[in-house]
């Protein structure tokens, strides 16, 4: 994640969104991981749970890793720099919805994911 996030040094919000792109498809292409975040038999087995019942753990170290990837990869203005973790949390649990319900393919949430975290840059340095 955080070498996709590097991959577009100059667009944060591209950077975010290659990163949920690459946890997208990564899930999508691991029949393990796909098969324990989406089983439809049973939804207490596996990870869902601690995705979804006391993340607190899970998401808080993804949105401090990724957090401090951006600020090391990116020259942020302070406006966003004191936004930061806010955006990236949003950009967690975005790529988070699209992994365990997602609702079309991932090229659409990960469109989704970059107009969001956009609007989300731009109001914070404005």
């Amino acid at each position: 994640v955080i070498t996709a996030i590097q991959s577009r040094p100059d667009d944060v919000a591209a950077g975010l969104a290659a990163g949920a792109a690459f946890t997208l498809r990564a899930a999508a292409d691991d029949p393990l991981v796909n098969a324990t975040l989406t089983s439809e038999n049973n939804t207490e087995a596996g990870l869902t749970p601690l995705l979804t019942v006391g993340p607190t753990p899970i998401l808080a170290g993804a949105i401090e890793a990724m957090a401090a990837a951006v600020r090391s990869s990116y020259d942020l203005p302070d406006a966003i720099d004191r936004q930061l973790n806010s955006i990236v949390e949003v950009d967690v649990r975005l790529t988070l919805s699209h992994l365990l319900q997602p609702m079309g393919g991932i090229d659409d949430a990960v469109r989704q994911i970059h107009a969001t975290l956009r609007a989300l840059l731009d109001a914070a340095a404005s």
